[in-house]
């Protein structure tokens, strides 16, 4: 049976939703789609800064400036990297990213689950409790802020066999994964 994996990116931000501050009061958190054709991942990290993160495994802390810009460190490091990051109104949902420009991503779960019904496809949803949409797992710090501790267990050995096989198994980490054969 050929699967479609909706991206467990999108599902967990729905289904895992501790309270944080952060997370709620910056809009520009999500994913943008740069004018060199590379995803980009915004996620809240520590106190007001965000995260980033590409497909090629790049990663950095972004800090706000004083006149609304960031500034973007080299990984899990203090050491800036020399991108500098700016975001549009919120509701434009635009970012420079250095020199790339881009725009945010819709992820709409329910829609394309609905599509895939009305279009008569099966499809699996392998979906992470307990993970952030950057599919790691953290731990909470008492003032409510998140700390990565590491990929979800299973992640990458799914997307393995997605890519290979164009299906998966029964059993990856955690993952709650549903199948729904629709014809």
């Amino acid at each position: 049976m050929k699967s479609l994996i909706v991206p467990a990116l999108c599902g967990l931000s729905l289904l895992s939703v501790p309270a944080r501050a952060d997370a709620t009061k910056n809009c520009h958190i999500g994913s943008y789609r740069l004018s060199d054709g590379q995803a980009l991942d915004i996620a809240p990290s520590g106190g007001d800064a965000l995260r980033w993160r590409a497909f090629t495994g790049e990663t950095g802390r972004l800090d706000q400036n004083k006149d609304g810009s960031w500034t973007s460190t080299f990984g899990w490091t203090d050491k800036p990297d020399g991108k500098t990051v700016s975001f549009s109104d919120c509701t434009k949902g635009e970012i420079t990213f250095g020199k790339e420009t881009g725009k945010r991503i819709a992820f709409d779960v329910s829609e394309r689950i609905q599509s895939l019904i009305a279009a008569g496809k099966d499809y699996t949803l392998a979906v992470y409790p307990g993970v952030e949409h950057g599919m790691t797992e953290y731990e909470l710090k008492p003032d409510g802020t998140r700390v990565s501790t590491r990929f979800a267990p299973g992640y990458f050995a799914m997307m393995r066999d997605f890519i290979r096989d164009g299906h998966i198994g029964d059993h990856y980490g955690k993952a709650e994964i549903t199948r729904l054969p629709v014809h």
